[in-house]
């Protein structure tokens, strides 16, 4: 019932109240890694961080702490994933005119990167910085944008640009433009947002800043910036990775979710 009144609460990009944007904070004692693929699986724990891949590729265990998965049967984890799918579905058909349906079954694709807390954080607040072009940008990497000028001014406004990278944390292939805060089938709450405006949003973002080719981003995503590399080169970064994980997402009709 819980789901069913929050999902009720689902609102355009251009109405989701303040107190909303500020719901996810950084851990940062923990990395950040964005996960696209079907919900069971990842709440079952049935897939690897980038991390993992390569440690596995190479012979090496690698053990993730601080991660608690679902001890229900993944049957059960999946029926309680499509129910609150269900219930989104119907609140989004009566509020917005647009569903929400991905694929939960076992075989779904899934596809995991890591843009950790700095690149992510730099490609939020370069779109913050696009939404305030009266704001110079950072020289140096941010690892928090919640304590940003620009990123706090951005969560006051009624119109927004870049509604889709500034807030959510978990995404679902919907059609329309919605950002909307719900309670998660796994407890707590959470802004979500559409994958599929998701990506559109990252492809202007590029188009308004770097003008960025395929090869470019190719060439940033394989190799990550320093700690103490400045804020663009970090900001490059996490638009490569997000802007790779949005198209196979979109691709495959799947939810993406940040990790941490």
């Amino acid at each position: 019932r819980g789901a069913e009144s929050s999902a009720g609460r689902a609102l355009s990009a251009r109405e989701i109240p303040p107190r909303a944007c500020a719901s996810l904070s950084p851990q940062l004692t923990m990395g950040l890694d964005v996960y696209a693929g079907g919900l069971t699986r990842y709440i079952t724990g049935d897939w690897e961080t980038s991390l993992q891949r390569v440690a596995r590729e190479q012979g090496v265990e690698v053990h993730i702490d601080g991660r608690e998965w679902a001890r229900e049967p993944p049957e059960d984890v999946r029926a309680t994933m499509e129910q609150w799918r269900a219930v989104l579905d119907g609140a989004l058909q009566q509020q917005v005119g647009a569903g929400v349906d991905w694929d939960e079954s076992a075989d779904a694709p899934y596809f995991t990167d890591k843009p950790d807390w700095s690149g992510w954080s730099c490609l939020v607040l370069l779109a913050a910085y696009e939404e305030q072009p009266h704001l110079a940008r950072p020289e140096a990497c941010v690892r928090e944008w919640q304590s940003d000028l620009a990123w706090r001014a951005c969560s006051d406004l009624r119109s927004r640009t870049y509604g889709q990278i500034l807030f959510p944390e978990l995404w679902l292939p919907i059609e329309h433009d919605v950002v909307f805060q719900a309670d998660l089938p796994w407890g707590g709450e959470a802004v979500l947002g559409s994958s599929i405006h998701l990506l559109e949003q990252l492809a202007d973002l590029n188009d308004a800043t770097f003008k960025a080719s395929a090869n470019d981003f190719t060439r940033w995503r394989r190799a990550p910036p320093d700690a103490d590399a400045p804020f663009e080169a970090h900001a490059r970064f996490g638009l490569a990775v997000a802007l790779e994980l949005a198209e196979h997402a979109a691709q495959a009709r799947v939810p993406v979710k940040l990790d941490y």
